[in-house]
């Protein structure tokens, strides 16, 4: 997946959630309402089979958008669903300057197991890892030896190019 694509998806996330610049003169802003968290039950959190019709309530959640693209994102459902994100901004050694995500994803699957979802954005693409993904075979020796082999005669490789030119 190309990085710039993906540092700006999530430019454009956290652009969507930034409300509007204000005036540098302008009046402070008031701190949100504390809005109590609805009372749910164990059985109701660990329930992975809800009404696809029925709100799902909102147990916590916590919003933060910088002016400088920077933000964190966190909430929990009701149904078991957990998701936890920040950014932070890095300089890289050319001077320019690229949006890290690190973050988490869990929610509960049909048969109860919990999903974890761990993942990293930066410079370097979209990283997950969690014990659901799949993982690549080993690669066979045969493949490693022919890799070495071209490593180590880098000369053959471009005189065979060459010929075909």
């Amino acid at each position: 997946m190309n990085t710039r694509a993906v540092l700006v998806f999530f430019a454009f996330v956290a652009s969507v959630f930034a409300a509007p610049a204000a005036e540098p003169a302008a009046a402070p802003v008031p701190e949100p309402a504390t809005v109590p968290a609805p009372v749910v039950s164990a059985a109701q959190r660990s329930s992975p089979a809800v009404d696809p019709k029925e709100p799902i309530a909102i147990i916590s959640q916590e919003s933060e958008v910088n002016p400088d693209g920077t933000f964190v994102n966190k909430y929990e459902t009701a149904n078991g669903i957990s998701v936890s994100e920040e950014s932070s901004l890095k300089t890289l050694e050319e001077g320019e300057v690229v949006q890290v995500v690190k973050g988490s994803i869990s929610y509960p699957s049909p048969d109860g197991t919990i999903i974890e979802t761990i993942y990293t954005a930066d410079e370097n693409g979209f990283h997950p890892s969690g014990d659901h993904l799949p993982v690549a075979p080993e690669t066979p020796a045969y493949i490693l030896k022919s890799l070495e082999w071209s490593a180590a005669h880098p000369e053959e490789d471009v005189e065979e190019v060459e010929k075909k030119l």
